[in-house]
């Protein structure tokens, strides 16, 4: 008895005919070409992603059918669950693997396929941000970083540069009013706390608020505004959409490791007002000790002065400020 060209005679030791082989993954046919699409675009999704779980499921890929729902699986772990519960709810076992099929498994091969290969950009592509939480020191340090700076299209936003610096000159204010108190001040002048902690320099006390969005609540744990964290949230969203990492990704990785690498070991990179002595007629003491939006009727009063922008004053729509020499 002939059979047709895709399925394949099976006969019992004795010679009984028992029909085509019910398994459509030991069959020819459209399969291999249906496997070799499937390798070529998980071998893409392998060389951009670097999954060595990917690379497993497709080293041999002679052991085709046998691989795909292998594959599969791997691309599929979250779908897991409900996969067999569809499979289940269909009364038939699970395809590939050797066992009798009922007529209804070419259906839940086309389920297995197809959520595969929907699912495929999502599980090729990773994150190209994970900022710490907001709970931790360095989750926290960068979310005033980034709250305070500009990102593309927004105001104030000028380069990826021109924001990176005003985030190292956002962090190194602060560590300036912890460890850098000008002789003649005392540090709960200049910053409003007399504390070590960053945490504390950021948040001030009670209701004197040193950065606007950021305090501690009731119960002593420092939080920040909802607003904060939309837009953090946002800026995620779009920094982690696309094929590559882009600005947004630069600017956000950026911010974090400047939080990570100063709550591990202090301030990275040079001050760069540090060497600053005077502002037209002025002695000053060098380095930053405030900043604010960048607008004329935005000032910190008192002996705070405006760094012009001949000295890089102005960065990332923030302008710096710093602190005329006591008696002076």
């Amino acid at each position: 008895m002939s059979v047709a060209a895709d399925t394949r005679s099976r006969r019992t030791p004795q010679g009984r005919h028992l029909g085509p082989d019910p398994n459509p993954c030991r069959s020819g046919g459209a399969w291999p070409r249906v496997w070799g699409a499937v390798v070529a675009v998980t071998r893409q999704a392998q060389a951009s992603a670097g999954l060595e779980a990917w690379q497993e499921a497709v080293a041999e890929p002679a052991k085709t059918c046998d691989k795909v729902f292998v594959w599969t699986n791997i691309a599929l772990k979250t779908l897991k669950a409900a996969t067999y519960a569809v499979a289940s709810a269909l009364s038939v076992k699970a395809p590939c693997v050797g066992r009798a099929a009922s007529p209804r498994q070419p259906g839940i091969i086309t389920l297995y396929i197809a959520l595969a290969l929907v699912t495929l950009p999502l599980r090729a592509s990773a994150a190209f941000v994970e900022l710490d939480p907001p709970t931790t020191v360095s989750g926290y340090v960068a979310s005033l970083l980034i709250n305070e700076a500009p990102f593309p299209g927004e105001n104030g936003y000028v380069s990826e540069q021109n924001t990176q610096g005003a985030m190292l000159a956002i962090l190194w204010v602060l560590n300036a009013r912890i460890y850098h108190i000008p002789v003649g001040y005392k540090q709960v002048w200049v910053a409003g706390v007399q504390s070590s902690n960053v945490i504390d320099v950021i948040v001030g006390t009670g209701e004197k608020r040193q950065c606007e969005g950021f305090y501690r609540d009731a119960s002593g744990r420092f939080v920040s505004d909802a607003r904060v964290k939309e837009r953090i949230s946002y800026l995620l969203n779009i920094a982690n959409s696309g094929g590559k990492p882009g600005r947004f990704a630069n600017l956000l990785n950026y911010a974090q490791g400047l939080a990570r690498a100063y709550v591990k070991g202090g301030m990275e990179g040079a001050d760069r007002y540090a060497g600053l002595k005077r502002v037209g007629q002025v002695p000053v003491t060098g380095r930053a000790y405030s900043w604010m939006t960048d607008r004329d009727y935005f000032k910190p009063g008192g002996n705070f002065v405006s760094i012009p922008d001949k000295d890089d004053g102005s960065l990332g729509g923030n302008r710096f400020f710093t602190l005329r020499k006591a008696g002076q």
